[in-house]
């Protein structure tokens, strides 16, 4: 009798055990299915030209609360609350996706003076361009996993521009050439991820030499998303 329970508890420990590596395989498949097609090469993107943005920017009254310089400081700004959205701030739009944008442009914003305007898709995305143009001459989201190290080619030459990165303690940024190796320190941003399931941070590609023609602050504005994934 005490042979057959233990058989039978055996038999029954091993499905169980069989039950939960499937299951796990089955979860581990799915989730690097899910979260491992972002890609480790990008290139920036060509400036957009943004006059067509510009002139919608100012037709639809956008520079009344939001201003010329797309700083906030419309003359109606002063009167709302909240204020206005600064498009000059850097740490702030780098954690605004286009998606986002182009939302607040159909839909307004609830709760605030943001109305909604009736835009086609190719005027939302001349809008958006021209907003992103206040930081940068182009702008660039990239999705990483945790052990991944991507690449962007900013077909610059290296000698033209330098890298400032937002929260050094949590990428490292290696430059040879045209070339951009981003390198997510796992430790660091393990521990930033514990409490979410993406962390982000800004590299910004400054001019080495600066002209008096020159308005934008930066040539490029690169986004790093670091998400809860593995290849």
């Amino acid at each position: 009798m005490k042979h057959e329970t233990f058989f039978k508890f055996a038999g029954f420990f091993k499905g169980a055990v069989r039950t939960v590596s499937v299951v796990t395989m089955l979860l581990f498949s799915a989730n690097a299915n899910a979260l491992t097609g972002y890609k480790q090469f990008s290139d920036l993107p060509e400036p957009k030209p943004t006059s067509k943005g510009e002139l919608i920017y100012q037709e639809m009254g956008c520079v009344m609360c939001h201003g010329i310089q797309g700083d906030g400081n419309g003359f109606l700004a002063e009167g709302l609350d909240p204020k206005p959205r600064d498009f000059t701030d850097a740490k702030v739009m780098s954690r605004i996706s286009d998606h986002s944008i182009r939302s607040a442009i159909h839909n307004g914003i609830s709760e605030t003076g943001m109305p909604s305007f009736e835009l086609s898709e190719t005027q939302v995305e001349e809008v958006t361009a021209y907003l992103r143009s206040f930081l940068a001459k182009n702008y660039l989201t990239v999705n990483a996993c945790l052990m991944d190290t991507q690449i962007v080619d900013t077909k610059m030459s290296g000698a033209k521009f330098k890298v400032e990165v937002e929260n050094p303690e949590l990428i490292e940024v290696k430059k040879k050439g045209s070339l951009l190796y981003i390198i997510p320190k796992s430790w660091k941003v393990k521990k930033a991820l514990s409490s979410r399931k993406v962390t982000r941070t800004l590299i910004r590609l400054a001019q080495n030499e600066v002209s008096p023609e020159d308005t934008e602050k930066y040539l490029s504005l690169i986004s790093v998303r670091v998400h809860k994934c593995f290849r």
